[in-house]
């Protein structure tokens, strides 16, 4: 290559999680219009690269990888130099976005503490057995079919040897918690959240929607951890495994039975029990080269079982899977075997249906039983085009049953150095995918998983945080309810509770500041009911046909004709419903009431105001026009709202003038029977017992919140002990009662009105009549009025305009109209007006009365010690009686114990995050920085498929100009850290 070349490269100007910013002064170079960095490196640096780099290995310009050793590699970096010059384009891997990147090796030593750090503290969270955490908590889940390599791919991760000969591997899953240590050792325990309980004789492994694994049932309780055993050397896992997995399979077995060297099970275990298990083997392995990982292997999906009995393991399985891959904040490792095709993974399937797409990595095992040439289905999927995974593919070559250990080697050193071996000269990995290269290998497959364990905790930081403070609060709120009762002095805090009680509910029904909340929304609901009875007054249609026609009203035949007009308006006319006649001759109110723009009570007069109602504008006394109605203040809803429209369409003039006919005597022209009266006044109060039963109701229910609540306020403290239960049944008693005797008084009181009419207050009748007379003739006058105009305009044949026609209105005399034939029908419907709204206040008036000085004054003069006398607290010995009343349910207890150790779980779980972000912030800031710098946070686990986005947590990982000297030191290329910057 000549000297003078130059070879450029663009590093991001935001360095994504995994990437190391180059030290202040160490580059030079300009910024292009997108916002990247060029950077320009010397000869030595192009020597180095070659034709491209792919992740830090070295690629020559043949496109094959270079044997250069590491050594080699690390001289040349460290004699590499940066300076400016004239930029020559570098082509980018076109492939590199289909395939997840990630550093092998020594990348590991760059994160790997941080990593350590967060793994740590999500496995000590996961610890306590919280569930409501459990869904929030970031994991690694390995799923993948039966024989798929799963297994060993697990094994190669943790650097273990796991039990493969009998299968047993699969039986239930198990949740390893690597982690780097100069010592190897491995601490195995059995996390048991389910018991065994077969559903029935018939069939004891049924799998059902509410039993999703058969025989096994979710516990109530917490979490069980069975601690096993601890071995520091490798060889005795497959042993310790075994047993453990015997130990789940025999529930009803003891569990220390089956630990290595000491239990009788050990070495002769019976024929286990069950076939398969929920609960979790956990193995905490630490020592040399291990990356800071946690992660779930689960049973390998199969379709048919190999004995019948066993093939409700078939959908157990699958729901075991489905339940991890639907963790949202789990990332999912998919083991798909390329001895077959892609498209037949069972697992794969299970995640495209939940829609996990984007939080699975694939890794392709077995790939040395591929056809070294020919087509392959796999290279549509390498190449992005086929089966792609936003996160991307790796692949890993695992020992097979011929595999010879060699005398003095280590297994996991042998096995990744025949791995190499296998990629570097198969004849597919060295020509046409041999640009894949970076992603074989375990070196490879350990740090990225590494990397994004790390980003998804950090980028679930937030929501962790806040399920925490979610159930202090909920578990607060259940020990509220369960507070631990007192053990000296018990009679005095009886006592004292009780009389708190009866004092607080005498003083609400007294008033004050204490009763606000209660006889303020009564006293709404007593205006409430007095408005409603005054809404419900009778509406009378004064307009008819014959007013129109100008003959006399016997000569009309026609009801349909009856028009409705509104009082206070010459508008448009609308038909009125035809009313049906009654056996007794009575008119009955038409079906469907509408409200009807005749209705002289649109807006009627209103009752006097009560003492500290506030004046209703739109109650006005003068009518005022519907086509006002869009600007008045809207009405607020009321419990009486049903009742409001009772009044509409009660009578017309027509059928005033059919009631006056009907009981006038031979011979008395114009008398107006006082049978007449008696009975539309009745007819016209008939509906008051709606209101009134609501009215008792709405009282009763206020009433008894708020006894209810101070019941809460005092003795609430101990709604688990027979204190507040039969506190609580023996003041619901009373005030039933008592709300019967009311109801019966206001049911009195409504007899009362309707059995006769009747008043003695005749100033206040005469002065009501007199008015709703006035308003009637008037409306009534406007009518014929307005009839005579029209009529007269159309004998000239003019037409007039509103303007002229008001004009008219108003300079009309009284002898130009004609005669209105229903005066005696305005007169009667007034009288009838007028009694409604005397007896209405009247009513209204009385049965407030009742209810505060009979309802309210009887508790106020039964509560005192009327607790006292019901708990019989002063019959025989208190003391004893006293400590019976403070006797709680075992069950509560047991539950107030178990939520106060949930509540020092949480405390717990706090006080561990608060570590967590205490030792972040040492080093790197506060811990929420990691979270909250870069919005490209959640699109690494968002929904488009496009991508993924790595996170920034350049600033709390590997930032410090030592760890970049460090990194570059161990022959990592910048385009090495551009790739890892990238992310996948």
């Amino acid at each position: 290559m000549a000297s003078s070349s130059r070879r450029m490269l663009k590093r991001e100007a935001t360095v994504v999680y995994g990437g190391i910013p180059t030290p202040e002064g160490s580059t030079s170079g300009t910024i292009n219009p997108k916002g990247e960095e060029s950077v320009f490196l010397s000869d030595d640096m192009q020597a180095f690269s070659g034709s491209r780099t792919n992740h830090g290995l070295y690629i020559d310009d043949t496109g094959s990888f270079s044997s250069q050793t590491t050594d080699e590699r690390n001289r040349r970096s460290a004699s590499a130099s940066i300076r400016t010059s004239r930029p020559q384009s570098l082509r980018p891997n076109m492939d590199d976005r289909y395939l997840a990147r990630a550093e092998p090796g020594q990348g590991l030593e760059i994160v790997g503490k941080k990593v350590k750090l967060l793994v740590d503290a999500i496995e000590d969270l996961r610890k306590l057995g919280l569930r409501a955490l459990d869904t929030v908590l970031p994991e690694l889940v390995l799923v993948g079919d039966q024989s798929a390599g799963k297994s060993s791919l697990m094994g190669a991760i943790a650097e273990i040897n796991l039990p493969r000969a009998t299968g047993k591997c699969t039986t239930c899953p198990t949740n390893i918690k690597t982690s780097p240590a100069q010592t190897w050792s491995c601490t195995v325990s059995l996390h048991e959240y389910y018991s065994y309980e077969p559903n029935s004789k018939r069939h004891p492994f049924l799998v059902t929607k509410n039993q999703p694994f058969g025989p096994w049932t979710e516990k109530d309780g917490d979490l069980t951890i069975r601690p096993f055993t601890t071995i520091t050397h490798k060889s005795e896992l497959d042993t310790v495994l075994r047993c453990a997995q015997h130990a789940l399979l025999n529930p009803n077995s003891d569990y220390t039975a089956y630990i290595p060297g000491f239990g009788r099970y050990a070495t002769n275990p019976p024929k286990d029990e069950v076939g398969f298990s929920p609960n979790i083997i956990s193995l905490e392995i630490s020592g040399p080269r291990l990356p800071a990982l946690s992660f779930y292997d689960l049973p390998g999906l199969f379709s048919s079982a190999p004995k019948p009995e066993d093939q409700w393991h078939v959908p157990a399985f699958e729901n075991l899977a489905e339940k991890y891959i639907k963790h949202e904040n789990a990332i999912i490792l998919c083991a798909i075997p390329m001895s077959g095709d892609p498209g037949n993974s069972k697992s794969s399937a299970l995640i495209n249906k939940n829609k996990a797409r984007n939080r699975c990595i694939g890794v392709l095992t077995m790939p040395d039983l591929l056809p070294s040439s020919g087509p392959s289905e796999y290279d549509g999927l390498l190449e992005g085009k086929t089966y792609t995974l936003p996160r991307g593919y790796f692949v890993t070559k695992q020992p097979g049953d011929d595999f010879e250990l060699q005398p003095g080697a280590d297994y996991h050193v042998q096995a990744r150095q025949e791995e190499d071996e296998f990629f570097e000269t198969n004849r597919r990995w060295r020509n046409e995918w041999s640009t894949f290269r970076s992603q074989c290998g375990v070196d490879a497959i350990q740090n990225k998983l590494s990397q994004e364990m790390a980003q998804r905790i950090a980028s679930c930081m937030p929501e962790i945080e806040k399920k925490i403070e979610e159930q202090i609060k909920i578990a607060g709120e259940k020990l509220d309810r369960l507070p631990e009762l007192p053990a000296d002095n018990v009679q005095h805090v009886v006592r004292e509770r009780l009389s708190a009680f009866s004092a607080g509910v005498r003083r609400i029904l007294e008033g004050g500041p204490s009763a606000h909340e209660f006889l303020s929304p009564w006293g709404e609901l007593t205006i409430d009911f007095r408005k409603a009875i005054e809404m419900m007054k009778p509406k009378f249609t004064i307009s008819d046909a014959s007013d129109e026609l100008n003959q006399p009203v016997e000569f009309v035949k026609k009801p349909d004709d009856i028009i409705s007009i509104a009082s206070d308006d010459e508008g448009p006319v609308t038909p009125v419903p035809k009313k049906r006649r009654l056996e007794d001759g009575s008119m009955s109110a038409p079906a469907g009431k509408h409200q009807r723009v005749g209705s002289i009570d649109a807006t009627p007069i209103p009752f006097p105001r009560m003492n500290g109602e506030p004046k209703s504008e739109s109650r006005a006394s003068t009518p005022v026009s519907r086509r006002d109605g869009p600007h008045t203040p809207k009405r607020k809803r009321t419990v009486f709202d049903v009742f409001m429209g009772d009044g509409s369409g009660f009578m017309s003039l027509r059928d005033l003038r059919t009631q006056i006919d009907r009981h006038r005597g031979t011979g008395l022209p114009g008398h107006i029977a006082d049978a007449v009266r008696e009975e539309i006044c009745l007819q016209a109060i008939t509906p008051w017992d709606g209101p009134l039963g609501v009215l008792t109701d709405q009282t009763s229910r206020i009433l008894q919140n708020a006894v209810l609540k101070l019941l809460d306020d005092t003795i609430g403290g101990y709604r688990q002990t027979t204190l507040y239960k039969n506190s609580r049944h023996h003041v619901l008693s009373l005030l039933t009662s008592l709300v019967v005797e009311q109801r019966q008084t206001l049911e009195n009181l409504y007899k009362l009105e309707t059995y006769t009419r009747f008043t003695i207050n005749d100033e206040a009748f005469s002065t009501y009549e007199a008015q709703e007379i006035t308003l009637m003739r008037a409306a009534r006058r406007k009518r014929l009025a307005t009839i005579h105009i029209n009529k007269e305009a159309r004998r000239a044949g003019k037409k007039l305009t509103d303007e002229q026609r008001q004009t008219k209105l108003k300079n009309i005399k009284d002898e130009e109209i004609p005669r209105d034939q229903f005066a005696k029908e305005l007169e009667l419907a007034g009288y009838v007006r007028g009694y409604y709204k005397t007896a209405g206040l009247r009513l209204a008036d009385n049965a407030c009365q009742t209810i505060r000085c009979m309802l309210f004054r009887k508790l106020h003069e039964k509560i005192p010690f009327f607790l006292e006398r019901e708990l019989e607290i002063d019959s025989g010995d208190s003391d004893q009686q006293c400590r019976a009343l403070m006797h709680e349910n075992p069950a509560d207890a047991e539950n107030r114990k178990k939520y106060q150790l949930e509540m020092k779980k949480l405390k717990e779980a706090k006080g561990r995050f608060s570590q967590l972000a205490k030792q972040y912030s040492q080093d790197n800031g506060p811990l929420n920085s990691m979270y909250n710098e870069d919005e490209h946070m959640c699109d690494a686990y968002g929904e488009d498929d496009s991508q993924s986005v790595g996170m920034d947590l350049s600033s709390s990982i590997g930032s410090s100009s030592r760890t970049v000297t460090s990194y570059q030191a161990n022959g990592y290329t910048p385009n090495g850290i551009v790739d890892l910057a990238n992310g996948d």
